[in-house]
């Protein structure tokens, strides 16, 4: 073989055979063994020795995998990928957490982990910072569908969760459930959690940001922060525009130990409910004065609003505080650009309001009938 066959054999090995290509674990090359997935086979044994060699694989699609016990993945960077999110399954034959990563950039996507009501949990993440789980389902399992839970001294921050289906498991469907250091950051995005027997999402920790998706037909919260119990304040999360209904006690629910986390939601939507020692609010648009309203279930508002100046951004045409439960007479100070009218509800007096220029509103009157600052007379 001459110089210039030798190149281009070189180069075909290279353009066919990818140096991080995914191993079907149904057809793993020697000298791995392959998986049976054949839905009555205990694969338990053989993928955890696939995974145990730290490379990536791929669940085909119309493939089931029996487990009677758990899977690990232990290897940073490795990925688990269906070819299919609703046939390539993960089947839980006993009372197990299907699949544990202990391990930081993890990825797993699309395909499904079915506990058919005897798996525990279907996933639980104890060492997983900054892995990526996307659109996986994960049902019926008896407990949460997918944990965080760093319990051994492990880290799950900033873990990305980017749509996926968590529906009827007994307990929440995609749940932090303990008190612990190292479960902030979390980001969920697009995610449907459908018929769960505790909570859409029940989130701990700080700086959670949940975007869009599903929360609806939950028995308690279709999104809750923080239980009565914990240890730690849950705090400084920010949720966006999720679509709510028919959940048992709330759409968004300050849970019981939270503060200072805000949700955005659609003026149709119900406030928070914020349980007894939460300090929670929403922002919801108001199609009659084009503006905002800050709501609350109790006096989480004043609370806020005596500890800070509160900015208002420039271009809102009006603004309105319904402080409900609030005790009267509560002073509160505000800055705010381009405002044209203001309301205090809930017999808040008005201390000191802060009017940087440019500014449509020049001075301040309020009415002592309505309550409505107004242009003066």
């Amino acid at each position: 073989m001459n110089m210039r066959d030798t190149l281009v054999a070189m180069l075909l090995v290279c353009v066919v055979t990818p140096v991080y290509a995914l191993i079907p674990i149904t057809d793993a090359p020697p000298p791995l063994v392959s998986a049976v997935c054949d839905g009555v086979t205990d694969d338990a044994a053989a993928l955890q020795a696939l995974l145990n060699t730290g490379r990536s694989f791929s669940i085909p699609e119309q493939t089931v995998c029996l487990l009677r016990s758990g899977l690990t993945m232990a290897t940073a960077g490795q990925q688990l990928i269906g070819d299919n999110q609703l046939t390539s399954v993960l089947l839980l034959g006993n009372a197990i957490t299907g699949l544990t990563i202990q391990a930081p950039s993890v990825q797993l996507a699309t395909f499904t982990v079915q506990c058919q009501y005897v798996g525990t949990t279907a996933i639980r993440l104890t060492s997983a910072g900054r892995s990526r789980i996307r659109d996986i389902t994960e049902e019926h399992c008896t407990s949460h569908g997918l944990v965080f839970d760093t319990g051994m001294g492990g880290n799950n921050n900033l873990v990305k969760i980017d749509g996926g289906r968590y529906l009827s498991n007994g307990g929440s469907g995609i749940a932090v459930p303990y008190s612990q250091i190292n479960n902030n950051g979390i980001e969920l995005t697009g995610v449907d959690t459908t018929g769960n027997g505790q909570n859409g999402v029940l989130i701990k920790g700080i700086s959670a940001r949940i975007m869009g998706g599903t929360y609806q037909f939950n028995a308690e919260c279709g999104i809750r922060i923080s239980e009565p119990g914990d240890s730690a304040y849950s705090q400084a999360s920010f949720i966006l525009s999720p679509w709510l209904e028919a959940n048992g006690v709330g759409g968004v629910c300050g849970g019981g130990h939270s503060v200072r986390n805000v949700a955005y939601l659609g003026s149709g939507f119900a406030p928070v409910v914020n349980m007894p020692g939460s300090f929670d609010t929403d922002v919801r648009p108001d199609h009659i004065n084009a503006g905002v309203s800050g709501t609350s279930s109790g006096d989480e508002i004043t609370r806020l609003l005596q500890q800070r100046t509160t900015g208002i951004e420039p271009s809102l045409y009006g603004l309105e505080f319904v402080p409900t439960g609030m005790a009267p007479n509560i002073p509160l100070r505000m800055q705010a650009k381009g405002l044209s009218s203001m309301h205090l509800g809930g017999s808040v007096a008005l201390d000191a309001l802060k009017v940087p220029g440019p500014s449509v509103l020049k001075s301040v009157c309020v009415d002592s009938a309505t309550g409505k600052v107004q242009y003066c007379p």
